[in-house]
């Protein structure tokens, strides 16, 4: 009797460990790190089409936990210069930006589908916390979001 109180909690502790390990934590994506590239040209080609030009990204946060991404910051073109505005292709954002509601930010949601990365939601511009929306995404871990 005595070697199964000593064994229970030991294989109690192996079974918790072993779930932990499955439960991947979220980890910031740090420069230099290729899932970085990866996950902001995943981003680049739709917003680089709506805007009419060159974007480059000032990530705030970058954050993965399994197959889900998160991604937020300010947009300006290469080389730190504002976005130019009348050059927008998008009417939404055009509109945006006409009305002084359009801010120079990027935020997205993206899943690892099939080994590729696709973008689940994206906004930009947002002049509020638009990924606030999308904490109640389905299978999208909480983790992934600031202050998660």
């Amino acid at each position: 009797m005595h070697r199964i109180t000593i064994l229970l909690p030991l294989l109690l502790c192996l079974f918790c460990t072993g779930l932990s390990a499955q439960t991947p934590s979220p980890h910031d994506i740090k420069p230099g790190n290729p899932i970085r590239k990866t996950l902001l040209d995943v981003v680049r080609k739709p917003t680089v089409a709506e805007l009419g030009q060159n974007v480059e990204f000032v990530v705030s946060t970058m954050r993965v936990k399994g197959n889900w991404a998160f991604v937020y910051g300010q947009l300006q073109q290469p080389g730190g210069q504002a976005l130019d505005h009348s050059k927008f292709k998008d009417k939404d954002y055009r509109e945006m930006s006409e009305g002084g509601i359009f801010d120079n930010n990027f935020q997205a949601v993206l899943q690892k589908q099939k080994g590729k990365w696709v973008i689940v939601k994206r906004a930009l511009g947002c002049t509020d916390v638009c990924w606030l929306e999308w904490l109640d995404l389905k299978g999208a871990p909480k983790e992934i979001f600031p202050n998660g």
